[in-house]
């Protein structure tokens, strides 16, 4: 799933729960949830084959494509915590809200140093673990696929309105 619903869910998950804890441990079942679901990925072939193909110019652009992914979801959530109040009546929810989007996001990002860094055997293990298990089963990463993308647009709609 791209970054911008795990954001989304993340800061949801930050909004409703005062227990740094809590908001770590469902934050990152969250993301663990939320890749279950179908859903649709943008390629970022040069994360994923650097360690064959060595080129940094296709993941300095890969980090551009997850960087624009990050920002909708900033883009879209801080609206919706300006409307449920998060930055005037609850401002002391926001450093739990960072902490969700932090941990729900996470897992995607110990992948893609799994994928930058010299494959080993832990991090090959957690690559399979990620791709076989912890992932709904998609063949063609490549092909824009709207079911997916619907999927993803549900699941903010939805966490909004939990922040809102």
């Amino acid at each position: 799933m791209v970054f911008t619903p795990h954001i989304i869910v993340g800061a949801a998950i930050g909004a409703r729960i005062k227990n740094f804890g809590l908001v770590i441990v469902i934050a990152l079942i969250s993301h663990l949830a939320l890749d279950k679901l179908y859903h649709w990925d943008y390629p970022i072939p040069g994360i994923e084959y650097f360690q064959k193909h060595k080129n940094l110019k296709k993941v300095i652009f890969d980090f551009i494509k997850i960087g624009i992914d990050g920002l909708i979801g900033l883009i879209i959530l801080l609206p919706a915590l300006y409307a449920g109040g998060f930055f005037d009546l609850n401002a002391e929810q926001l450093p739990f809200i960072a902490t969700g989007i932090f941990f729900s996001i996470l897992p995607d990002i110990v992948l893609g140093f799994v994928f930058l860094l010299k494959k080993g055997k832990g991090l090959n293990k957690y690559l399979s673990l990620h791709e076989n298990y912890l992932h709904f089963d998609h063949k063609n990463k490549i092909r824009f696929d709207l079911k997916g993308v619907l999927t993803q647009i549900i699941v903010i709609i939805l966490a909004l309105f939990l922040i809102i």
